[in-house]
């Protein structure tokens, strides 16, 4: 589980939207202890599985999005922007994006 997640606000708005939601279910179990490890701890294991698997996608789409402006950058003729100066601004933006993850 990377925790580093819950340093986005956006994140932790959503969890704390699902812990009141989560709190609801707490009446079909008779102590706290077992509504927690049988139904929070899941819960909670889930969405940060689903948070990290959405970014990684994300992250993904971006880095084949770069590639292909690197690949198209190198096969169109040059312009007045100089070709490789193009392809160290991507380059520099893909190192970014990998830095991040």
């Amino acid at each position: 589980m990377n925790i580093s997640i819950l340093e986005d606000n956006t994140f932790s708005d959503i969890l704390m939207l699902l812990w009141y939601k989560w709190k609801q279910n707490m009446k079909y179990y008779s102590n706290t202890v077992l509504w927690l490890n049988r139904y929070v701890e899941k819960r909670i294991r889930q969405t940060f599985q689903r948070e990290g698997a959405s970014r990684n996608r994300d992250r993904k789409e971006m880095e084949d999005f770069y590639y292909t402006a690197i690949y198209h950058a190198l096969q169109s003729p040059p312009t007045t922007e100089n070709l490789a100066t193009a392809i160290r601004r991507l380059k520099a933006k893909i190192l970014r994006l990998q830095s991040i993850t």
